[in-house]
């Protein structure tokens, strides 16, 4: 629950000129909170100086928005009374990570209750290592005796230790521990596990030495003498290259002198030798023995790379440090992106060394300001490219105070966190923004710096219900929020079961918004053995639960009234226990594979995003979600556990030969058998050139309607003749390619077609490029929106993001007509006007006015738990974009007397198509500014 005081009891803006007040009152206030703080201690309870403590939030969940988290609160490093100052949030799952180097490392998860007084992190001391690396010629002798050596000078080297912890899976920790060798080799190291490390020792002179060891004994390690290879690295004018990252593989890495002398050692010859150097392009050589059998003398020339110089202005003094995100284009169209922490110099001066020119985009970061974006550019090779003046701005941001709904207290640790709306928050996971706060002790807030735009602010802690506020940041003013009320809000508890009654246990019960247009849990909660789950608290209104497991298995709305305190759900989630048998022509076919997809599932329509983070796993956005998979038995028998229910698509694999697809109907009860017969019907055809009437070998795909994937992929031959076998009776449609010509379409064909189908391919004006530019109805470029082209036959071509300039460039792209659908927050889901591509570059400008929100609706009580066997929504061109809708969830359940929101539709009309219950609807509906309402049945 939610409640804010009277608009003449506050201000709604606060301009810039509070902006330096608040934020020196946030300041003010860490000296307050930092009395009863963390204080980490010996095993003694004796302070303990020097520990480095990080705490953590983890994810919400495993959904893409967990790609910006965990996220840190607190982090620093114990001063000599063993405090660490900082605000903690009172929230569940809070973990604090703490390491010192003389102590083994420890993870403490203090009770929500704990925090806001002093909480006492004691370090246990660990097991001892003790070591010795010696070369390996003063090794013992295999008769007993020493080997007879000249003696050894001293070591110079250090040995490390790494283990790591899946204690927390959503945060996998590395921990480190180094000591320096002594002259004779030994080695101490302190604060390690029982059980084994991996311990790497290195030595000047020597190859690393890497092995398994156990940390309750002591460990002997033998060095091996390597080939030592020296010389220079220069630039192209001979000029020294000092610090240059010298690496053989398998070998010590080194770095280049003032002269740009260097020396390592690599385990033998021949061996490849790296080298890169900051502004220069890396090199890469393959040293090889001299005649004399030693390595020559090296000369590494490292290519110019490319610079960046900058001012960075501020108001008042710039930072001094930036943090900096550089992304480089990597043909044909991936982004990769590395994260930078610079110094800036005089007068704000960045300077920001390549090691490749290319096209570049960048953001800046300081801390209490916006992020500076700087548009994509092209640098080119062994030149100084100047960005002129990169202004940092304070930008708009949100403020005021937490309080308790039951004693009118303030409340302090809440965890309040901004979320961008819409396809914005694909920009914030990109771009690593997590912008979040910690309510201080008087309960008062402030999230400065946020982007122009529309933002959930989400506030969170242990015993209330979580909150959110919705707001529209514009200019550079700090909306006041004022009093924030958070109750205690219904406890939602329940158990999910199969159909039979069986208990799901593991299962995710997440819940969202009930708007359809947000991808981000607000709660989450899982199964227990039994299937129960609870701890979910939540504040009166509408709501959609979904149970996933390693597959979404149940969505369905949920409504809470003012005057609820507890609900217990009875979820029934899984899908059927499909079995069946493989046929062709009524005999059973042994062996190969069997995959299932829902035919709505909207991955199959939506654009992928994939992003990828050290040490975690990926984490994506539209790949489908209902796939299913299983073996196909001797007897050409299959079972599926947990198969979606309705219209699918079933791929057939057999051990030889190539695929068959067949779309079938999966009843909605507990179990279901089905035959899948792979005798069908042959599509023939031919292939011509539209000029001459030539026969042309080219790419046939065979499509069913409406699927994003081919069913088959046939090729002409030489006489332009090509047959796609296997397929069963209905409607498709074929898109033919070859190089040097337009893709050929046949829109509309039925099986069995006896008379074949001739598609005519007409020369291409060759690859062009389009360049759309999408502005609300005020003429501003709307960013980060999520873009999608596709292609005459509906068929989507590329999915990408507006720039911050609201662009988005399409390159290579076949000569055509081409239709934009976009998904933004406010508008909605919208379609453009064709846009022809005919070889060159064009450019379009498409306007983008706000919608409203699709709503379905069900008040018959016949309704309860129906779930929608299919549902499609079609532009006044007949383009399908239901998979675009966020609230278009594959296997979506309908409850009695609620509304579910599918998301919203730009202006215009629409045709929605929907099957529920054997039933058919189809409406057409007129969208303006009001929520407009289709009824299922």
């Amino acid at each position: 629950m939610i409640e804010t005081a009277p608009p003449a009891a506050r201000p709604r803006r606060l301009g810039l000129p509070v902006l330096p007040l608040l934020l020196l009152a946030a300041v003010s206030l860490a000296p307050h909170v930092a009395a009863a703080e963390l204080r980490v201690v010996d095993p003694a309870g004796g302070a303990l100086a020097g520990a480095r403590v990080r705490a953590v939030l983890p994810p919400a969940s495993s959904e893409l928005i967990a790609a910006v988290r965990p996220r840190v609160v607190l982090s620093g490093e114990s001063g000599e009374d063993g405090r660490i100052a900082g605000e903690l949030p009172r929230i569940d799952g809070l973990t604090v990570l703490v390491d010192h180097p003389a102590h083994a490392p420890r993870v403490f998860e203090p009770a929500p209750a704990a925090v806001g007084g002093a909480i006492e992190l004691r370090l246990l001391p660990g097991l001892l290592l003790a070591g010795t690396a010696r070369p390996a010629a003063s090794a013992p002798a295999t008769d007993g005796a020493p080997a007879a050596a000249p003696a050894a000078p001293p070591l110079v080297g250090r040995a490390c230790a790494r283990w790591s912890e899946a204690r927390l899976p959503w945060l996998p920790t590395t921990w480190v521990r180094c000591a320096p060798l002594a002259a004779d080799g030994s080695f101490r190291l302190a604060g390690l596990p029982a059980g084994e490390v991996d311990l790497e020792v290195r030595a000047d002179g020597f190859v690393p030495a890497r092995l398994r060891a156990p940390t309750d004994r002591p460990a002997t390690v033998r060095l091996d003498p390597g080939v030592l290879l020296t010389g220079r690295v220069t630039d192209l004018r001979d000029r020294p290259l000092a610090g240059a990252t010298v690496r053989p593989l398998g070998g010590e890495t080194g770095e280049s002198a003032a002269d740009g002398s260097f020396a390592v050692v690599a385990p033998a010859l021949p061996v490849a030798l790296e080298a890169d150097a900051r502004g220069h392009q890396p090199t890469e050589i393959l040293v090889r023995a001299g005649k004399n059998g030693q390595p020559p003398s090296l000369h590494l020339h490292l290519l110019p790379g490319a610079e960046l110089t900058a001012q960075v202005v501020a108001e008042g003094e710039p930072p001094a440090e930036v943090e900096l995100r550089i992304e480089r284009f990597e043909p044909p169209s991936r982004w990769s992106a590395e994260h930078r922490r610079l110094a800036l110099g005089d007068g704000g001066t960045l300077r920001v060394e390549l090691a490749h020119p290319g096209r570049y985009r960048l953001r800046v970061r300081a801390a209490g300001y916006r992020d500076a974006v700087v548009p994509e550019l092209e640098v080119p090779v062994g030149r100084g490219t100047d960005l002129g003046a990169i202004a940092l701005e304070r930008g708009a941001g949100v403020a005021g105070w937490v309080s308790d709904a039951d004693s009118g207290d303030p409340l302090p640790g809440v965890d309040v966190e901004a979320v961008p709306q819409g396809a914005r928050l694909f920009e914030a996971v990109v771009a690593g923004l997590a912008p979040r706060a910690t309510s201080g002790a008087t309960g008062e807030f402030l999230l400065p710096g946020l982007a122009p735009g529309d933002w959930e602010i989400r506030f969170r802690r242990a015993g209330v219900a979580p909150a959110a506020v919705q707001v529209s940041l514009a200019g550079e003013s700090v909306e006041d929020l004022g009093e924030v009320v958070l109750s205690p809000g219904v406890a939602v508890s329940g158990r999910v079961t199969d159909r039979a009654g069986n208990p799901r246990p593991g299962l995710a019960v997440r819940v969202y918004a009930g708007d359809g247009e947000t991808w981000s849990a607000l709660a989450e909660s899982h199964c227990d053995a039994d299937g129960r789950f609870e701890g979910l608290r939540l504040a009166p209104g509408p709501y959609r639960v979904r149970v996933e497991g390693e597959r979404p298995l149940l969505t369905q709305g949920l409504e809470l009234g003012p005057e609820e305190r507890e609900r217990e759900l009875e979820l029934v989630a899984g899908g059927v226990r499909l079995a069946g048998r493989v046929l062709r022509g009524g005999a059973p076919v042994a062996g190969g594979s069997l995959h299932l997809l829902a035919s709505d599932d909207p991955g199959r329509h939506r654009g992928k995003l994939i992003l990828h983070g050290a040490g975690t796993r990926s984490q994506t956005f539209g790949l489908p979600t209902t796939r299913a998979a299983g073996e196909v038995g001797p007897d050409g028998t299959f079972v599926l556990e947990d198969s979606p229910t309705g219209w699918v698509e079933v791929t057939v694999q057999p051990p030889a030969g190539a695929a068959t697809v067949r779309r079938l109907h999966v009843p909605d009860r507990a179990e279901a058998w089905i035959e899948i017969d792979l005798e069908g019907e042959t599509l023939a055809g031919r292939v011509v050139d539209a000029d001459d009437g030539q026969p042309l070998e080219a790419r046939v795909a065979v499509y069913l309607a409406g699927a994003p994937t081919p069913a088959a992929v046939a090729w002409s031959r030489v006489d332009g003749t090509f047959a796609a076998d296997g397929l069963e009776p209905g409607a498709y449609s074929l898109e033919v390619t070859r190089d040097g010509y337009a893709p050929g379409r046949a829109p509309a064909v039925t099986l069995p077609a006896p008379g074949g189908v001739t598609v005519e391919l007409a020369p291409s004006a060759g690859a062009g490029s389009l360049r759309v530019t999408l502005v609300d109805a005020g003429g501003r470029p709307l960013p980060a929106v999520a873009t999608q082209l596709v292609d005459a036959s509906g068929r989507s071509v590329r999915s990408l993001l507006s720039g911050p300039d609201g662009a988005r460039r399409f390159d290579d792209l076949p000569a055509g007509t081409y239709r934009l659908v976009w998904a933004d927050p406010a508008a909605g889901v919208g379609v453009s006007p064709p846009l022809q591509v005919d070889g060159e570059s064009r450019e379009a400008r498409v306007v983008v006015e706000p919608g409203a929100p699709l709503l379905l609706g069900c008040a018959a009580n016949a309704c309860e738990g129906l779930r929608l066997d299919h549902l499609a929504v079609y532009s006044p061109q007949g383009l399908e974009v239901a998979a675009y809708l966020p609230g278009a969830d594959a296997g979506l359940r309908l409850t009695a007397g609620q509304t579910v929101s599918l998301g919203r539709l730009a202006p215009g009309t629409w045709l929605v198509d929907l099957v529920a219950a054997g039933q058919r609807r189809q409406q057409r509906v007129v969208v303006a500014s009001e929520p407009v309402l289709v009824p299922v049945l």
